[in-house]
């Protein structure tokens, strides 16, 4: 009997020149018509898909935290709530998604990345706070009047916009 202590070794396969073969053909398998290419080397400062996903985080969070004076404009009346309509009665409404929960650290990211978009022009801004709402393209396209591809090319410029200035405050170079 062996020792309860002592892990189990396994014994090592011999070689088998025929594991890597497809079963099927008997040849190697084809390799992968996709280019890889060597990493980068690390450069300092952020990533623009990270500048680009902390401000539209920044942006839903900004939707979701209460408004702390909003309860003094809100009138309320003694009457219960009615139910309008056999609808609204019955629970045919419509669906509705789950609502954002921010963690944390969006809370506390809030003003950093909002503090980036400070260079932004009115429809620069509009058009990230849109697509915050994870509006398409084709929808945005047609609230600025414009075709999609210039749409997506407004919300590219401005995200190359927000990752400068990101890079410029993470590195300490902007004033």
């Amino acid at each position: 009997m062996r020792p309860l202590s002592s892990p189990r070794r396994r014994k090592k396969q011999p070689w088998d020149p025929n594991k890597d073969l497809d079963h099927r053909t008997g040849q190697a398998p084809r390799q992968s018509s996709v280019i890889q290419f060597p990493s980068e080397p690390h450069r300092p400062g952020l990533d623009i898909l990270v500048v680009e996903r902390r401000f539209l985080r920044a942006c839903k969070t900004i939707r979701v935290l209460p408004d702390r004076e909003a309860k003094f404009f809100n009138v309320n009346s003694c009457w219960p709530e009615v139910v309008q309509t056999f609808e609204e009665a019955y629970g045919y409404g419509e669906v509705s998604l789950p609502r954002f929960r921010p963690n944390p650290f969006d809370v506390s990211d809030v003003l950093t990345a909002l503090s980036w978009a400070r260079e932004l022009r009115k429809n620069e801004f509009r058009i990230a706070w849109w697509r915050s709402f994870d509006l398409s393209f084709g929808q945005i396209s047609r609230r600025i009047g414009r075709s999609d591809e210039t749409a997506r090319r407004y919300y590219r410029d401005t995200m190359l916009k927000l990752w400068s200035e990101a890079n410029l405050q993470y590195l300490g170079v902007g004033a």
